[in-house]
Order: C-alpha cells, then sequence, then structure tokens
C-alpha cells in the first residue's frame, strides 16, 4: 500500500490541482428547495462556490462530476452542522430571478481564493456566510395582514411550525380582530347576560319546583298586602321579588369589556411564545397596517418601513355594510360595531336586516326591555332555511317577544334623531312583488330596460315613515380590502373580495382581450400568485370566523410545504382536499338557539332529485331530559308587567332538530337545530357529515340517558323504524 502512495502519489495530487483549475461548462444553485441553471454569460460566476443560507446549506457549483469526489476534502473547512451539496439544477437568468425575489447579490468565492490556501478557504467561507445569515434575517416566512381570528391563528401556527412571521395588527386594540372585539365574544356575553335577567324578570315560575321567597309572605304566609289565600302567594312573593330586581347597564359594558380584554391579552400572550416546539422566534407584531408593494415586499403605512417576505397571508376581515341614504350618527343610527356597547339602547327601536346579527340583537335587546321593529328585504325569513324550520323559528323566537317585523320591504332613506326628533324611517312595503322577472334574458340592453321600468314602478310605490328612538343597521358586511396594494398587484376583486384558488392562493385579474377564451381561471397556476393568500372575511368564501381559522390552517401547512418541503402529520389527508363550505355549521345564539349544516331540504332536492331526499323531524317535547327540567306551567295572570303578559319568557321545552338525508343510501346530507343547546348538539351532525355516515350508521350510536342529546337518537331509529318509547 505504502509503495503504491509512494509511486502514484505526485500523480493523484496533481490530478487533483488540475480537477481545481479546470473551467466548468455551466455553475448551479439551488433556491427554496427549487433548481436552475446560470445565465449564459458566466464570466462572473465559472469556477465559483455560492453561498446559500436560506436553509443554512453551502452549495458547491459545479457540473464536473469528478469534482464531486472531492467535496468531502472541502467539508473539513465548514464548522458541523452545515450541509454541503452537489446538486442538479433547471432555469435560466438567475440573476433577474434573484433580483424580482428581492433575495440580494449574489455571493461568491473564485476558485483561486480557496485554492491558495486552506485558511483562505476558511476566512472567505466565514466572511460570505455571516452575510448571507445578515441578509437572511431580514426576510420573513410568512407576513400577515390583519390580526383577527384567521390572522392571529396563521400566525401562531406558523410560529409552531418554525417559521420567521411579522403580523401587521394595525393597533393594540384591534388585535383579534371584529370577532372578539366587536362581534362574537361580546354579542355572546351580552347575550348570556340578558338572558339570565329575563329568566329572573320570570322569576314566578320557578315555584313550580317548590322554590319561593318569603319576602313578601307574611307571618301566616300569605301575601303581605293581604292576597288570596288560594295557594298562589308564594308565586306572588316571587315574582314581587322579580319586579325589584334591576340592570345596571354601566356595569354590564363593564363586564362585556373585560371578556374582550381577557381574550385579547391572551391573544397577545399567544404570540409571544410556541408552545409545542422548542427554540421557535416569536411572531414579529407590528401595530401598524402594511401596504403590499409586491409580492415580496410589504411597506408600513405609518413608519415607511419595508419588510421582505416570503409569503404573504390577507386577513383584513370585514366591516359593517352602510346603504346609500343612511344617515349614521353612531347614537340613534348605529351599527353592531356600536351596538355591543349598548349604543342607541333605548326603548322603542328599529332594527334594518333579519339576519342572525340582527336577530341576536333583537334577543338582547328586549331581554333589556326594548320593543323592536325590523325591516327586511327578503320577502321569506330566513330563507337559506326550510320553511317549516323558519316558520317554527318564528313561532318560538319572534312571536313570544316584543317584536313586529315588516317582510319584503325596502328601506328608501334613515334619519338620524336630531332637535329633539325621533329617527324616521322611509320605507316601501311588497316591494318584490312589483319586480319583473327576468325571463332568461341576457341581453344588456333588455336587462337596463328592465331596470328602468322597475326604478319606475318604484318611484309610483307609496312610501311610509316609522318613527323609533334608534336604528341599529345590519345590512351584512363588506370585505375591508381597499389601500392593500392589491390594484397594483392586479388582484381579482368581485365586489370588494379578494378572489381565491381551492388552496386559497390570490388569482390575479384576467387581462385576456380574446372573448372567446374562458373566464374560469381559477384553475390555472399561471394566474395565481404562488405566495399570496387571502382567508377569512376578505375572500367571502364564508364569513364566519370559525371559518377563517379553519383556512389559516389549511394555508400554513401549503407554506410549510412550500417552504420546507414538510407536510404536517395531521395535514396528510387533507392538504390537497377542497374546503366543503357547506359543512361548516352556522349558529345564531338567541334563545332559543338556531343551528344548520349541510344541505337544506329545498337545497338537496334541488341537486339530488326530489324522489332522492327525505326528512325527518324530533322535537324536544319529547325528550327525557328536558321534560325533567321543564315540566312547568307560566302563570299568565300574574301582574308581570315585564313579559307583558306572555312576552319575554323562556320556554326550554321549544325546540327541533330536522335532519336531510338520502333516500337510497340512507347519506345524511343535512341536520338544522332549533332549541337551546343547539350550538353544541349541531356538532355530531357535523362529524357524521363530513365523515359521511348513513342514518343506519348512526341509529346503533349509543347516547347516554337521558340527555338533550338523544333528539338524535330519536330521529334516526324514527328513519331506521326502530321505537324509542
Amino acid at each position: 500500500m505504502q509503495k503504491l502512495i509512494r509511486k502514484y502519489g505526485l500523480i493523484i495530487i496533481y490530478l487533483f490541482y488540475i480537477l481545481l483549475r479546470v473551467p466548468c461548462n455551466s455553475l448551479k444553485f439551488v433556491h427554496n428547495n427549487k433548481s436552475y441553471i446560470l445565465n449564459k454569460n458566466r464570466e462572473l460566476i465559472d469556477n465559483s462556490l455560492f453561498l446559500n443560507n436560506y436553509s443554512n446549506n453551502i452549495i458547491l457549483l459545479k457540473k464536473n462530476k469528478k469534482i464531486k469526489k472531492n467535496r468531502h476534502n472541502i467539508l473539513g473547512y465548514f464548522k458541523n452542522g452545515v450541509n454541503v451539496s452537489y446538486v442538479p439544477v433547471h432555469s435560466n437568468n438567475i440573476k433577474s430571478y434573484l433580483k424580482s425575489n428581492n433575495n440580494g447579490p449574489l455571493k461568491f468565492i473564485k476558485q483561486n481564493e480557496y485554492t491558495q490556501s486552506t485558511e483562505d478557504v476558511k476566512r472567505n467561507v466565514k466572511m460570505y456566510a455571516q452575510e448571507d445569515m445578515q441578509h437572511n434575517k431580514n426576510i420573513y416566512d410568512v407576513a400577515i395582514l390583519g390580526c383577527g381570528v384567521g390572522g392571529h391563528f396563521a400566525a401562531i401556527n406558523a410560529m409552531e411550525r418554525n417559521l420567521k412571521v411579522l403580523i401587521f395588527a394595525g393597533s393594540e386594540k384591534a388585535i383579534g380582530g371584529t370577532c372578539v372585539n366587536v362581534g362574537c365574544i361580546p354579542s355572546k356575553a351580552l347575550l348570556y347576560a340578558t338572558n339570565k335577567y329575563r329568566e329572573l324578570k320570570n322569576l314566578s315560575k320557578v315555584y313550580n319546583y317548590g322554590i319561593y321567597s318569603n319576602m313578601f309572605l307574611g307571618k301566616n304566609g300569605t301575601n303581605k298586602d293581604g292576597g288570596n289565600k288560594d295557594g298562589n302567594d308564594r308565586i306572588y312573593s316571587n315574582q314581587s321579588v322579580a319586579d325589584s330586581i334591576q340592570i345596571d347597564i354601566e356595569k354590564l359594558k363593564e363586564y362585556t369589556s373585560s371578556v374582550v380584554n381577557k381574550l385579547r391579552n391572551g391573544i397577545t400572550s399567544g404570540l409571544k411564545g410556541s408552545r409545542f416546539i422548542k427554540n421557535s422566534e416569536p411572531v414579529h407584531v407590528k401595530y401598524e397596517e402594511g401596504y403590499i408593494i409586491d409580492k415580496n415586499t410589504i411597506k408600513s403605512k405609518q413608519t415607511g418601513d419595508i419588510y421582505k417576505v416570503r409569503n404573504i397571508i390577507i386577513a383584513t376581515g370585514s366591516t359593517p355594510n352602510i346603504p346609500e341614504n343612511v344617515e349614521l350618527d353612531k347614537r340613534t343610527v348605529f351599527t353592531s360595531n356600536e351596538a355591543v356597547n349598548l349604543e342607541g339602547f333605548k326603548e322603542y327601536m328599529s332594527i334594518i336586516g333579519m339576519g342572525i346579527i340582527g336577530l341576536e340583537f333583537a334577543d338582547i335587546y328586549t331581554a333589556l326591555g326594548s320593543e323592536i321593529t325590523f325591516f327586511e328585504y327578503s320577502p321569506e325569513f330566513l330563507s337559506m332555511l326550510d320553511k317549516d324550520v323558519s316558520k317554527y323559528y318564528e313561532k318560538v323566537f319572534l312571536k313570544n317577544k316584543p317584536i313586529d317585523y315588516y317582510l319584503d320591504t325596502k328601506v328608501k332613506y334613515i334619519k338620524a334623531a336630531k332637535n329633539n326628533k325621533p329617527v324616521t324611517i322611509g320605507y316601501i312595503e311588497n316591494f318584490n312583488k312589483n319586480k319583473i322577472r327576468n325571463n332568461g334574458i341576457d341581453n344588456k340592453q333588455k336587462e337596463q330596460e328592465k331596470k328602468d321600468k322597475e326604478k319606475e314602478q318604484e318611484e309610483k310605490q307609496e312610501v311610509k315613515e316609522k318613527f323609533v328612538d334608534s336604528c341599529l343597521v345590519a345590512t351584512g358586511r363588506r370585505p375591508l380590502t381597499e389601500n392593500l396594494g392589491l390594484e397594483e398587484l392586479q388582484v381579482k376583486l368581485n365586489r370588494g373580495y379578494v378572489q381565491v384558488n381551492e388552496q386559497l392562493r390570490v388569482i390575479k385579474e384576467n387581462k385576456q382581450t380574446n372573448t372567446s377564451a374562458s373566464s374560469d381561471t381559477s384553475s390555472t397556476e399561471e394566474n395565481v400568485y404562488d405566495n399570496i393568500f387571502c382567508i377569512g372575511d376578505a375572500n367571502g368564501k364564508q364569513m364566519l370566523a370559525h371559518t377563517a381559522s379553519h383556512q389559516a390552517l389549511k394555508v400554513i401547512d401549503l407554506i410549510e410545504k412550500k417552504e420546507k418541503n414538510k407536510i404536517n402529520d395531521a395535514a396528510t389527508n387533507y392538504l390537497n382536499q377542497s374546503i366543503i363550505y357547506r359543512n361548516i355549521p352556522s349558529v345564531c345564539y338567541t334563545n332559543p338557539e338556531l343551528a344548520f349544516v349541510g344541505y337544506s331540504q329545498k337545497e338537496a332536492e334541488q341537486i339530488f332529485g326530489v324522489e332522492n331526499i327525505s326528512a325527518d323531524i324530533s322535537y324536544y317535547k319529547s325528550n327525557s331530559k328536558i321534560v325533567s327540567e321543564n315540566n312547568i306551567s307560566i302563570h299568565p295572570d300574574i301582574n308581570n308587567m315585564y313579559n307583558k303578559r306572555q312576552y319575554n319568557t323562556i320556554d326550554n321545552t321549544q325546540g327541533m332538530l330536522k335532519i336531510i338525508y338520502n333516500k337510497n343510501t340512507k347519506q345524511l346530507l343535512g341536520c338544522v337545530i332549533v332549541g337551546n343547546y343547539a350550538s353544541i348538539l349541531i356538532h355530531q351532525a357535523v362529524l357524521a357529515i363530513n365523515a359521511k355516515l348513513t342514518v343506519y350508521d348512526l341509529t346503533y350510536m349509543v347516547h347516554s340517558h337521558p340527555t338533550v342529546s338523544e333528539v338524535y337518537d330519536n330521529v334516526f331509529k324514527n328513519v331506521a323504524k326502530v321505537r324509542t318509547h
């Protein structure tokens, strides 16, 4: 062996020297786990090392395969933990690519620098690596515009994937977005508190359980005022206690604010550190608003600071939609933003819009003693539901509260209260009945003629006026997507909503001039930004807080795969699946509650055919747990001014559950629940629908007895012709 070394040693050394000096045909580099060919002009970069520290990799850029053998000699020049790799690459014009992606200048070590001496190699590698590492520190893996439910959920999960995260929150009080500050959370706090008040104001009924107060009873157990002796004295005494109970509105506001502050502080704390991994960098929170300069650059509107990013998530949410001719003073005419602070709370109120927001605030206001008048544009109440469900909810919610309502009504104007005059609402009844049907005509001229005729008829209709103390405008929400830089990026918008593909990547505006070209561009890769996403209300897919957080999780899974070539274990089966928005539940938190998921019966019949769809209903009144807790009677003869005899009572026996299923396969397709606990019960149907279970599968699922969940058991067994009682 020693003889061979002595004989061929000089030859091996000489060959090694030649290999290091030989010119290469081309050089290669790796960027973001993709490979590229260098541009044709190779004078500056021939025979070089390119230092790419984005993944702590230093890559030898040599095409000559013999050099690959010698890389092990060079490995000794680097510290442990730094990978030296030799990779194939495919692309062109590398300089322009790096420039367009804001990755800074190329860093090279010339061949003569590493062939002179080992110390030269060490010194140069260290110098260039430090420069690249410093450049890399200024680049964020993910930048998020908006810190609502979707934005903050994306931020904390990106942090848990060890991604470098930047989030523009707007201000400290904006942490949590609409949901936490002026939406879901404060409204639920108000609903809970005001329904407790409603229960206490109907205290007479608790004598059904044997509970009574002796505060208003004499020594002989009769009413102190000398009331009758027929056994109702204790009921009167209970109601006298109820009459003495009042509500402190300012204290209620204080309670609601404390809930909001607690949750907001919890979100702020959660952004500061990871829970599941060690050494993760906390989320960088900027209490500023961001403006997108290009696909990899965001500018602060307040400071003008520039931030380089690899991925952008638009999560700017929405704001109340205000129709034209509405005079908004935020005191007597206001939106849900002010309503959660009980601004405008008066005795006689009006609410424009009978959607979920309007219904929830009607519950709050009537519990506090207001009388409500609704104005709804649609000719149907809760038109997204089947008529049997909406009629039932109308009976158990609207009919037992001091609520009046106008359907098929257009509000022409709203004037705020001023100069000792009340709020004035101008409206037209039976508005949609006078609309002209389209009859399938797509001609623009005919369509314009139709609109002109409708406008002419509208001007002839009588405008009536309603006078109230205050008015809540609850006519939906619109996206907050203005002044974000989307126009410069040529992002496709529809009524302000950012258009996205199934992976929630932002779609570019279609600039094709060929009218015969397909207008459906959502499926092509060329017309989407591969690194810009939009989640939550801003994309308009489904304007629910829990939908925003679900979309956020999907986007972070996609970004992790893109940046780290890694898929979270839990996301393996779901990453490439489309979100089925129909299978995400919606809830209205009134008393009684309303919850629904999947198809309504009318939707299912339209899609699958009337002959293939069936439905069944179970009622709360036959449920053992409900009867055990609520087998009581109301006493309308009691002088209870709060509930105006039959108004404003709480009857927990009112409730129904309806399922929709395929008559042939028995697969569960939809579910709707009216009644208390609906917001909890609906998730059994959510699981079953997403798992594509049949009614027969669910028939043999055991429910504990007695529980409210047995309303499911009853309806499933009814379909399977199995008796429960």
